[in-house]
């Protein structure tokens, strides 16, 4: 790391279950320290939830670096056609 390296505000967004918390500890241990981390939960507070909806966050845990979601974390979550497909939906 260099002097000029810029410090990244790195946001975990976590449903606070066992997964998110592994996964947590995994993205902790690969992120440089240099680096701010702050993890939300979305079950402590209401406007946790308000802001990942507002980032398009609809599955978790997912990484925001300076207020931009993460393209490995911009899955949209389950959808009608994937249902289909699975042959789960109503007739």
């Amino acid at each position: 790391m260099t002097d000029t390296m810029k410090t990244r505000r790195v946001e975990i967004f976590s449903a606070g279950c066992g997964t998110c918390r592994r996964t947590i500890d995994e993205l902790r241990a690969q992120i440089d320290p240099h680096h701010e981390i702050v993890v939300h939960d979305l079950h402590a507070d209401a406007a946790v939830a308000t802001r990942a909806e507002a980032l398009g966050i609809r599955t978790v845990p997912a990484v925001v670096v300076d207020g931009k979601l993460l393209s490995c974390c911009k899955n949209t979550g389950p959808s009608g056609h994937e249902l289909e497909a699975a042959g789960l939906t109503r007739r």
